[in-house]
């Protein structure tokens, strides 16, 4: 019985003198998210952006197909709204539903769905106002 008190008194100050953080520890050995192969998460990125005052027609952009926001500003009151349109389609001949439309000084976003493809915004407005397409890379 002595031998096995001494057995065991000499376990626990091995255990507790050992290089190894207690379970408790603040110390961790897990590998940071950032180098443990995982995929860094995906942020908002602009790929088109657009200012001007009253109608327009913008360049086209090309979307990938992933979730996609029109951050807008309507900086006076008065007509303000835009279509987002395939490229090489008139929406004045298709027709179609804007994506925003308010008669209001505004500052919000709108959410796309829309597959992926090439595409331009028409502008319809009185007054001031800027456009940025990001999508979720």
């Amino acid at each position: 019985m002595k031998n096995l008190l001494s057995i065991c008194t000499a376990l626990i100050l091995l255990y507790s003198c050992s290089d190894s953080p207690a379970p408790n520890s603040s110390l961790s050995n897990e590998i940071p998210a950032s180098k443990s192969g995982e995929p860094a998460p995906k942020e908002w990125k602009e790929i088109f952006s657009l200012k001007g005052s009253g109608s327009k027609k913008s360049g086209s952009f090309h979307l990938s197909g992933e979730k996609a926001r029109v951050r807008y500003k309507a900086m006076q009151a008065g007509l303000f709204s835009f279509y987002v349109v395939p490229d090489g389609e008139d929406v004045m001949e298709t027709g179609g539903f804007p994506e925003v439309m308010t008669q209001e000084k505004e500052e919000s976003e709108a959410y796309l769905t829309k597959p992926e493809g090439d595409y331009y915004l028409n502008m319809n407005a009185t007054g001031k106002w800027e456009v940025i397409v990001e999508e979720m890379k």
